[in-house]
């Protein structure tokens, strides 16, 4: 199986999170930020969602299926220039030290805490 990387699209993804709890009810049957290997965090100057990936990721597809915007999906290398010139951006690959209150990313691509949703 060729390698696949998740991406989303910025101007179709609302930030709502629906492929956080879908994720973390599929690996662990419980519905928490911690469980999740998707990640909708907040760009600190922009206000946009930017959805991110754990390293653990199973690539399941349920985020992909659960979003019902079709802003995120798990892609191989032939289609990742035709996504680019899309709009469509690389999920960043997350440590998996991730705090569940970390929920936006600094300029430089780490996580640090801030409240998402207000």
């Amino acid at each position: 199986m060729r390698e696949q990387i998740l991406f989303f699209s910025p101007s179709q993804c609302s930030g709502c999170g629906i492929c956080e709890m879908v994720c973390s009810l599929q690996s662990s049957r419980g519905c928490s930020r911690e469980a999740s290997y998707i990640r909708v965090l907040r760009h600190p100057r922009l206000g946009t969602p930017v959805v991110a990936v754990r390293a653990e990721c199973r690539k399941c597809k349920r985020c992909v299926q659960a979003c019902t915007l079709e802003a995120i999906r798990f892609a191989e290398e032939p289609e990742w220039g035709t996504l680019i010139q899309d709009g469509w951006i690389a999920c960043p690959v997350l440590d998996r030290n991730l705090c569940a209150d970390e929920k936006e990313l600094s300029p430089c691509g780490t996580a640090m805490q801030d409240n998402m949703r207000s």
